[in-house]
């Protein structure tokens, strides 16, 4: 254990590390979703599909570089404000493969994209308030 991690949890230590990680991964895929919806040919997409790959891309680009952040932060964050933060992971994979199928079948697959959206939502709101009481 590095004098950095003396005196952290196992779930201190572990958090960063997946956030740092996952953020990359989500970054990076969605640079390669803001390539295809840029170069890929009309047809491959439903109606509105094109724009709909674009905010799925953001969202992953963004969300990428929040979790990237947070976990290069040398902050000791509270549980409260790790759960929020861990939250953003299902939240983006839920928002993106339920926008990724619509946008390419046209297909609206139920609730998956709005429980992201609304999970993402919660967690930043939770992650304000965990920081705030801090």
């Amino acid at each position: 254990m590095s004098g950095d991690d003396q005196g952290k949890s196992r779930m201190e230590q572990v958090c960063p590390a997946v956030w740092r990680s996952v953020g990359c991964l989500f970054s990076g895929a969605g640079m390669i979703a803001s390539a295809l919806a840029a170069h890929l040919h009309e047809s491959v997409f439903a109606e509105g599909g094109r724009a709909m790959l674009r905010t799925a891309s953001e969202v992953m680009a963004w969300h990428g570089l929040a979790l990237l952040a947070l976990g290069l932060a040398s902050y000791r964050f509270s549980r409260l404000a790790q759960l929020a933060i861990t939250a953003f992971i299902p939240g983006v994979l839920l928002f993106v493969s339920g926008v990724l199928i619509t946008a390419l079948s046209g297909i609206h697959p139920g609730p998956i994209a709005p429980s992201g959206g609304s999970l993402l939502i919660m967690a930043w709101l939770v992650l304000a308030g965990a920081l705030f009481r801090r």
